[in-house]
C-alpha cells in the first residue's frame, strides 16, 4: 500500500486544477451489507448527500444482487 499523495509526488504528472492528478474515472465495488440500524420508538431513512459537483469525470458504483 502506497499513500495516494506520494504516488502524485513519485509520478509528477502534469497538473492541471481542473481535474484530480492521475485519473478521472472512480469505480467503487460496494460489497459490504448496508448497516441495519434500529433503535425502539426511532424511525429513520437513508438520505443522499449533495456533493455540490463531480470529483470525477465517472464515478461507477455496483453492488452485488441479492441472488449473487
Amino acid at each position: 500500500d502506497v499513500p495516494f499523495e506520494r504516488l502524485v509526488d513519485r509520478l509528477c504528472p502534469q497538473r492541471d486544477l481542473a481535474r484530480t492528478p492521475l485519473f478521472q474515472v472512480m469505480f467503487n465495488m460496494l460489497s459490504m451489507p448496508e448497516p441495519e440500524l434500529r433503535l425502539p420508538g426511532v424511525r429513520g431513512e437513508l438520505v443522499a448527500a449533495e456533493e455540490g459537483g463531480s470529483k470525477f469525470d465517472l464515478t461507477l458504483y455496483a453492488r452485488p444482487a441479492a441472488d449473487g
